[in-house]
């Protein structure tokens, strides 16, 4: 919730306020990207791990719950 995760702490579960482009409604996933985020997984290959973090509610608002499941691709 700070500069760091070590010893500022880290958001876990709720609604967050995040500019960004994604449409309300999308799933959002762990972005191939280090750090990011994305609603686009058809890039994905075998091997990759897809993992669901929360969806969009609006352009400016994501409900951040970070599924248990992490789904390796055949």
């Amino acid at each position: 919730l700070g500069s760091s995760a070590t010893t500022d702490g880290m958001f876990i579960k709720g609604v967050i306020a995040f500019s960004n482009s994604f449409n309300p409604a999308d799933t959002l996933y762990v972005s191939l990207t280090a750090g990011e985020i994305t609603n686009d997984i058809s890039s994905y290959t075998t091997g990759d791990v897809v993992r669901i973090v929360g969806y969009a509610m609006s352009t400016g608002l994501i409900y951040f719950n970070p599924s248990d499941n992490f789904i390796e691709l055949d």
